[in-house]
């Protein structure tokens, strides 16, 4: 057995609790406008040119890399556009001047407006010129009806309703759980957009489509929610593992389960395939996961594949721990009885750490402690961190630790005698992509 310090930490309210303290969903504007970012902040990245070495000499015509034909652009006033040409041309873009590397990559910032948007770009070269078009929709700023997708909520949980009407609009809601809820102008959230918070019912309750009733002067106005809304009649919807997910023909199938504490946040804990998760909530696409003794996440549905009739939520005893090393690594088995549960590894300074297991007890001799979250340190034996990979192995959660190279006596070059090798790009998918294609695995790999 490892010599390991084995504590427990105990939770900040009960377990039994942890559905009235499920943080709500964020507003439904905030993953649109998210998407929206992130598309604007790549198009930003992709303006750096390749080296001109990638590059083929042979390109003839103007080409666009972003936007993609029919893309959905948010409610930006401008938006980048940028692509190739042959090196030494001049290119525009709604008459815009783009900006153009020696290699022939360039980028324009371009006024737009909502709807059907038409960049169209030229480029020419003495008596030489080429012309295209690249057509996107240019997202209007208006909000969609709260729910936009299925959502589900536990009792008394907080929700922020949602919908744009025209400006001095009077807007109530009525959806299940709550009447005549008023909402108020809010143009942080969106474009002519109305906003409120609201608890819903203590009891079970839909689903329903929520109705927002939008009084001008001109009359009244009801508009229904495409997503339905309903209030669970059960703290936990039920209990899923974690599988591979299909995230598209270039990168395949991701290994892990993401999570984040919202899903306008970015990933702050990754699980290996078979880890159980119990299911509290649903928005759209994202469903929410009880981690107890910490705050609730959520990932996307499609990483979790239900366990038929298993409702309650997961709960494990950590039996004992083993470790083991070798020239390469420090390995920890740690011995689960029952549930597979979610964990996290927390690395500290001079490669000292501890896992926090949620929904697990420590057997410790004939006394199993339930405090919530159970607790393992440990202390590896070398100098730093070199990364990790974790996996289940039947009940056991096998963690394999990196060891940092290792120098008998200092080498006259620090790399004199290694193999280098360099990571071909954010496996399994392509890294970054070039404003010709060019991926980023594939000129590492050339290095």
């Amino acid at each position: 057995m490892a010599a390991l310090r084995i504590v427990t930490l105990r939770p900040k309210s009960c377990m039994m609790k942890f559905s009235c303290e499920i943080s709500p969903f964020p507003p439904q504007i905030a993953s649109a406008v998210r998407r929206s970012a992130v598309a604007l902040v790549f198009a930003v990245a992709m303006c750096a040119s390749a080296p001109s070495w990638v590059l083929a000499a042979t390109v003839t015509s103007v080409h666009v890399q972003y936007p993609a034909e029919g893309q959905e652009i948010g409610a930006f006033p401008k938006s980048f556009a940028i692509g190739s040409s042959p090196p030494g041309s001049i290119v525009t873009v709604n008459g815009v001047r783009a900006v153009s590397a020696p290699d022939g990559g360039w980028s324009a910032y371009v006024p737009l407006h909502p709807g059907r948007f038409i960049f169209h770009v030229r480029a020419s070269k003495g008596a030489w010129s080429s012309e295209t078009d690249r057509t996107v929709v240019v997202d209007d700023g208006t909000i969609a009806a709260f729910p936009p997708q299925t959502t589900i909520v536990q009792p008394g949980e907080s929700i922020e309703l949602g919908v744009s009407a025209p400006d001095g609009a009077t807007v109530t809601a009525d959806g299940p759980g709550f009447t005549s809820v008023a909402l108020s102008p809010d143009s942080s959230a969106g474009t002519r957009a109305f906003v409120a918070s609201v608890r819903v019912a203590g009891q079970a309750s839909g689903p329903a489509r929520v109705v927002y009733h939008v009084v001008t002067a001109s009359g009244r106005t009801d508009i229904m929610s495409r997503g339905t809304l309903a209030i669970s009649a059960r703290p936990i919807l039920y209990v899923g593992d974690v599988i591979p997910e299909f995230t598209g023909k270039d990168a395949g199938y991701r290994p892990y389960g993401m999570l984040s504490t919202s899903v306008e946040t970015d990933t702050d804990l990754m699980l290996p395939f078979r880890t159980q998760l119990a299911v509290t909530g649903r928005f759209g696409d994202m469903v929410r996961v009880a981690l107890p003794g910490w705050t609730s996440h959520v990932l996307e549905r499609a990483s979790l594949k239900t366990e038929p009739g298993v409702a309650s939520l997961p709960t494990a005893v950590i039996t004992g721990v083993e470790q083991s090393n070798d020239v390469h690594s420090t390995t920890y088995v740690a011995h689960v009885l029952g549930a597979r549960p979610a964990f996290r590894v927390i690395e500290g300074a001079n490669a000292a750490g501890r896992i926090d297991f949620y929904g697990a007890g420590i057997r410790e001799g004939d006394i199993t402690n339930d405090l919530q979250p159970a607790v393992l340190r440990f202390q590896l034996p070398q100098h730093a961190f070199w990364g990790y990979t974790t996996r289940w192995s039947g009940d056991d959660l096998v963690l394999t630790f990196k060891k940092p190279p290792h120098f008998e006596a200092p080498p006259h070059s620090a790399v004199a005698g290694l193999r280098v090798v360099i990571d071909p790009g954010h496996s399994p998918d392509t890294g970054a992509i070039g404003d010709i294609g060019t991926q980023e695995r594939d000129i590492n790999l050339d290095v």
